[in-house]
């Protein structure tokens, strides 16, 4: 009877074990919704971005790399620094999620030029970047693509 006892006891311990647990599969995100891989943040991350296109007063190719000065999570100033082809420039920054797999990183730069970058991740890591001048801004127009990845 006790050897019964411990057999069932084993038994039930057991399977508890062989049960998946509920792990956190927010990616760290602490967003809501767990299917999220966009990043709430890009506090102490570098963006680099290879660009596959664009139109003036955006260059058409090279590389560049995005990061933010002071750590900050959403919004602060921040530094980039371009390939000789793609100038590099200071300014400040926001960012913010949009969506599962996008988020939006807004510049004002040094010298007022405002530019919006749609970010549209594949990975919490990579993915594809669409930048423009907005309509009415000084100077007008522009479009460029390309990829990146966040580390």
């Amino acid at each position: 009877m006790k050897q019964t006892k411990v057999l069932t006891t084993f038994a039930a311990l057991s399977a508890l074990a062989l049960l998946p647990g509920c792990g956190d599969s927010s990616n760290g995100n602490s967003d809501s919704n767990s299917n999220s891989i966009a990043p709430r943040t890009v506090a102490g991350k570098t963006l680099t971005v290879q660009v596959t296109s664009g139109t003036p007063v955006f260059m058409d190719h090279g590389f560049y790399t995005f990061m933010s000065d002071n750590n900050e999570a959403t919004s602060g100033t921040y530094h980039i620094t371009g390939d000789g082809n793609i100038p590099s420039n200071i300014g400040t920054f926001t960012y913010r999620v949009t969506g599962n797999n996008t988020a939006e990183l807004d510049e004002v730069e040094q010298s007022g030029t405002v530019v919006q970058n749609t970010l549209t991740f594949d990975t919490p890591t990579s993915g594809t970047i669409s930048s423009y001048i907005p309509s009415g801004a000084n100077p007008n127009g522009g479009r460029q693509t390309g990829t990146f990845t966040l580390q």
